[in-house]
């Protein structure tokens, strides 16, 4: 990837994460990473493009990366999940106007749901490789937790994630 895509990439999430997708304008967009935005159109003609983009980047940070590390554990892998969401107060913030945006806009939630499609995918292999029951409900689950925890920080911001990892913990235990 260029360093150029990359900083428009950088600079989206950032406004994504300040203002949500429906109130970033590609104009603002280019400006900020200092590119004219025929550039920008360039490497994104559209802002669907752009923010399937960013949502590849922040998928692959929060919810591919996990499950590279092969020795984790299913229970691990949960608790992983549970912690990038926890610890990345930007990124959850990112995701969850990003979801906004799939509620709003029927072109990008096509493009989102592809991306909950390939986590599923992705995690139903890890799962399969660790020999568990039905790894496809599992991995639907999965994604459903990352959804619902993006929107519940989202919407109760004094939420207590303490007590989910104690929760999963003890779900684990069983």
């Amino acid at each position: 990837m260029s360093d150029t895509k990359e900083k428009i990439i950088q600079v989206a999430s950032e406004l994504f994460q300040k203002k949500g997708v429906a109130e970033t304008g590609l104009r603002e967009i280019a400006r900020q990473a200092g590119i004219s935005t025929g550039t920008l159109h360039y490497h994104f003609p559209s802002k669907v493009e752009l923010a399937r983009a960013v949502l590849d980047q922040l998928s692959s940070e929060l919810f591919t990366e996990p499950v590279a590390q092969n020795e984790l554990t299913t229970c691990g892998l949960i608790l992983e999940l549970n912690e990038r969401m926890v610890k990345d107060t930007e990124a959850r913030q990112s995701f969850f106007f990003l979801l906004q945006e799939a509620i709003r806009n029927p072109e990008f939630r096509d493009q989102f749901r592809n991306s909950l499609l390939e986590w599923r995918e992705i995690w139903t292999q890890f799962l399969a490789a660790k020999e568990v029951d039905n790894p496809e409900d599992l991995a639907v689950i999965y994604s459903s937790l990352a959804v619902g925890l993006a929107m519940t920080i989202f919407i109760d911001p004094e939420f207590d994630l303490s007590t989910l990892e104690v929760a999963i913990k003890h779900i684990c235990e069983k």
